[in-house]
Formats: structure tokens, C-alpha cells, sequence
């Protein structure tokens, strides 16, 4: 019996075995593996000592396998075939967008066109299913296995790969039925007057810092009924003429296509921090990763995203 348990594995040694078998014998391996006839005889004579037994005999004309070197052979090339097919899937993986995509992303990019993205992204690449987890928290993704995040604000210091896609400015909006019974404000001292809802992550004790046009800043106080920490809540109590709101660009990019939203002052904004894509290594990428990045890249103007 073979002590292959034993016996340290040489790979190949091992596919040169399987080759020469094959092809026939030495000759023959040696073309179609494009190597020198001598280097195969002697990966064979290795594989032999390591195993302590002789798996070919062999003559200027002819070659047969023992009996153990047939035992030995219907074993291992099945192993080696397993071993092609896996490099094979796995190279193709590389190359070619396929498989199950994981992303993580807040809960208010989720909602505010995620859901859009991706239907189209797996149109153009219907060999890869996405599953999503809309989350607050800042998932781990190597040790939760996800392929990519997407991250809003400040990012934390970390061995991941960050790709900015743009700025998330937020802005000031309101429906069109309550700037028609309040009034448009037109500066933002005018904006003390009206009421807002509140997120509680942009309004701070009741103030609202302002970025203009050329740079300067202001303060403002504000006040409101509603208050929350979604935008998403924002916005559909904005739309509902609870008040003057402040949202993301891009989770008010429909709502103003639709006129069910108007930015008020649009010079004037409270600045976000930026949107980034974030992933494990940028070596070896799968092609899966690097299509969704691309993709992404490509809506820029679109989702509204800007510096």
C-alpha cells in the first residue's frame, strides 16, 4: 500500500505523472507541457522515492504502469482534474462579473436609490446576485463577509480600500404647499420664521450651521415640531408640508423631479462629508467588486453626488 499520508506532496510531480499517463509517455508530456523530456523523468523519479514504490516501467519504447502506479493514478487524476476545474472557476470569477455580490450600506442611501442602482446594475450583469443589508453600523466586512460597503460622512481609520464617489451636500427643501402659504425665504436670516423639521444629526440644540456660496458661514436658529434621526423621515415629512428640511442631494433628487419637493436657497448648504466606496484589497479585485465600483462611478452626476 501506499503511504501517501506520509509521503509530502509535490504537485508537479504529481500533474507530470498524470500528464505522462495520458499523453502516453514521456515524449508526448513533455511536448504538450513544453518542457524538457529530462525534467520530466526526473519529476518522476522524485515522485517515486518520495513515495518509496515504482509507478512506471519503462523502456526506449514503451512505457506500462505497475500495478500500484495504477492504483496511484486512478486516485490522483481525479484529484488533479478537481484542482483545474477549481482554478478554472476561480480565474473566470476574476475575469468575469459573476456570483453573489454583498454590500452594506445605511439605511437612507438605501432608500434613496440603491434600490434603482442596483436593478440596473444586475441588468447589465445578470451573472451576479446582489444581496443587500441596509444597516447604521459600520459592518465589518471581512469578518461578516461582505464584498463592499458604501460610507457616508467621515470614514475611520482602517486597512480597507476607499474610493470617494462625491460630496453628500444637504440642502434646504420644502413642498411647494408650504412655501405657498409661508413664503419663500430668500436669505438665511429669513429662514428663523419658518418651521423645520429637524434632523437631529445636522441640527445641534436648535442650530443650523450654513456653508454659501463663497465660502462664508452662518448660524442660524431653528425650530420645529418634528424632529428625527432618518432622512428619510425628513424628507417624507418635508413632503408632507411639515416644514423646511434639510436633506441629502441625492435623497431629494426625485422628489424635485417629481415637484413634490423645491430646494429653498440652494446657494446655501450644510456640508456632509463625502460618500465612499469601501472594499477589502485592491489586488486581486473580483470582477464582480470592480463592475459595481465602475457602475457607480459612471452615475456620479446622476445621484446627484458632487464635490
Amino acid at each position: 500500500m501506499l503511504a501517501l499520508c506520509e509521503a509530502p506532496v509535490d504537485l508537479n510531480e504529481v500533474s507530470t505523472f498524470v500528464k505522462v499517463v495520458e499523453a502516453g509517455g514521456f515524449t508526448a508530456a513533455a511536448e504538450e507541457l513544453e518542457l524538457p523530456k529530462s525534467t520530466i523523468s526526473r519529476r518522476i523519479a522524485r515522485l517515486e522515492e518520495r513515495l518509496g514504490v515504482r509507478l512506471l516501467e519503462r523502456t526506449t519504447r514503451k512505457m506500462r504502469l505497475t500495478e500500484a502506479g495504477q492504483a496511484y493514478f486512478d486516485q490522483v487524476a481525479v484529484a488533479i482534474a478537481t484542482l483545474h476545474s477549481a482554478s478554472s472557476a476561480a480565474e473566470e470569477q476574476q475575469d468575469s462579473p459573476r456570483g453573489l455580490l454583498k454590500i452594506t450600506a445605511p439605511v437612507d442611501l438605501g432608500h434613496a436609490f440603491l434600490g434603482d442602482v442596483l436593478v440596473r446594475f444586475t441588468k447589465r450583469y445578470p451573472e451576479v446576485h446582489v444581496q443587500v443589508e441596509l444597516t447604521g453600523r459600520v459592518v465589518d466586512l471581512i469578518r461578516e463577509g461582505f464584498d463592499v460597503a458604501l460610507r457616508a460622512g467621515q470614514l475611520q481609520d482602517s486597512s480597507l480600500v476607499a474610493r470617494r464617489l462625491g460630496g453628500t451636500h444637504i440642502g434646504l427643501y420644502a413642498s411647494p404647499e408650504y412655501l405657498a402659504k409661508r413664503g419663500t425665504p430668500k436669505t438665511p436670516e429669513q429662514l428663523r420664521a419658518h418651521d423645520f423639521v429637524i434632523h437631529n444629526g445636522v441640527v445641534a440644540n436648535g442650530k443650523l450651521p450654513l456653508v454659501g456660496p463663497n465660502g462664508e458661514q452662518v448660524t442660524i436658529d431653528v425650530d420645529g415640531a418634528l424632529s428625527g434621526n432618518d432622512f428619510t423621515f425628513v424628507l417624507r415629512a418635508v413632503e408632507a408640508s411639515g416644514g423646511i428640511g434639510l436633506v441629502p442631494k441625492f435623497g431629494a433628487r426625485r422628489a424635485c423631479h417629481e415637484s413634490s419637493l423645491v430646494q429653498v436657497l440652494p446657494e446655501w448648504t450644510r456640508q456632509g462629508g463625502g460618500l465612499h466606496l469601501v472594499y477589502p484589497s485592491a489586488r486581486f479585485l473580483p470582477a464582480k467588486t470592480k463592475a459595481f465600483r465602475d457602475f457607480m462611478l459612471e452615475l456620479l452626476d446622476e445621484l446627484g453626488l458632487d464635490d
